[in-house]
């Protein structure tokens, strides 16, 4: 008799969905405009370029942002004006005094950080279960994703919280389980979805659709042939179009065209096209196929990367 082993929690996860995530990531990160980005904050919040390299390293780099905050609110000149013009704002105009506040408090160095977080989040319209994997890359330069784009999240009777804390009384605390969502869930992901909260609701509670992902691309590989793409290099060739190019077939067995082709060539020079002729497509799909004929699928490769970076993303201008 064969015994199944029991799959833990994490295990019963669709295993595609990290790697979905995982590849939005990685288009993410091989973008220079998303590469700007992080250099921005790196470089106003005292990060180096590299990202820093060990566990110790990012808890000191915490606790000098820590120390910088506390020193934010040291008795400064400058500082005491913008309190003294608080406490008139707060007896005059209330609304105004929240915004004064929040304004202020916006300058202190750890919300600075996590602000420009928050703004990368919202730029390239990235789910907010990315954010804490987006500040892992800024520090450490490390590229992880979330494994699941869904939480549930548990509510409580008022006043059970500390009753909560001694562990009693679990599961009469909770008074309602909701499924949070960060993405469009697949079909696949929503049935999992749906029957653990049928689980949780029958363990805590009392008796009583989506958009399907495109077929999944090798993106190490797609983005490696689009580094390859933007290396292409140009070499002119000159090709006749339209009448000109009947003018230039007709002229090599008369006399008579051949004057014509000339006349047409001196009027008409806005006729004449470019193509890329050195390292092209072919050659590319050569390298990474082994044949030209894949050419036309290197050429689309390199436009989906693109196209998946903006549905991802959006268009960044």
């Amino acid at each position: 008799m064969k015994i199944k082993s029991k799959k833990s929690y994490w295990d019963k996860f669709p295993d595609n969905v990290y790697r979905r995530n995982l590849d939005t990531m990685k288009l993410l990160v091989s973008w220079d405009k998303f590469q700007s980005d992080t250099e921005r904050i790196r470089s106003k919040s005292d990060i180096p370029m590299g990202g820093l390299k060990t566990g110790q390293e990012i808890e000191k780099w915490w606790d000098r942002l820590g120390e910088k905050s506390d020193k934010f609110f040291a008795a400064t000149d400058d500082y005491l004006a913008k309190r003294k013009r608080l406490l008139y704002l707060k007896k005059r105009r209330y609304r105004d005094f929240l915004k004064e506040q929040e304004n202020i408090n916006a300058e202190v160095p750890v919300n600075k950080f996590h602000k420009g977080i928050d703004e990368i989040i919202k730029k390239y319209r990235l789910p907010y279960n990315f954010r804490g994997f987006i500040e892992k890359y800024i520090l450490s330069n490390k590229i992880s994703a979330p494994s699941t784009n869904f939480v549930f999240s548990f509510s409580f009777h008022p006043g059970r919280t500390l009753e909560l804390e001694t562990g009693k009384n679990w599961k009469e605390q909770i008074k309602g389980i909701s499924l949070i969502t960060y993405a469009r869930l697949t079909e696949k992901e929503i049935r999992f979805a749906v029957k653990e909260l049928r689980s949780h609701q029958k363990y805590y509670l009392p008796p009583t659709v989506t958009q399907d992902v495109r077929v999944h691309i090798d993106i190490d590989k797609a983005i490696e042939i689009e580094q390859k793409m933007k290396k292409r290099e140009w070499k002119l060739k000159k090709r006749y179009i339209g009448y000109l190019a009947e003018l230039e077939k007709a002229s090599q067995k008369s006399e008579y065209y051949k004057k014509e082709f000339e006349k047409w060539k001196k009027k008409r020079p806005n006729e004449i096209e470019k193509e890329i002729k050195k390292y092209t497509s072919k050659e590319i799909a050569k390298e990474y196929f082994g044949t030209e004929e894949k050419a036309p699928l290197v050429r689309q490769i390199y436009s989906r990367v693109k196209k998946e970076r903006e549905k991802r993303f959006g268009k960044i201008v």
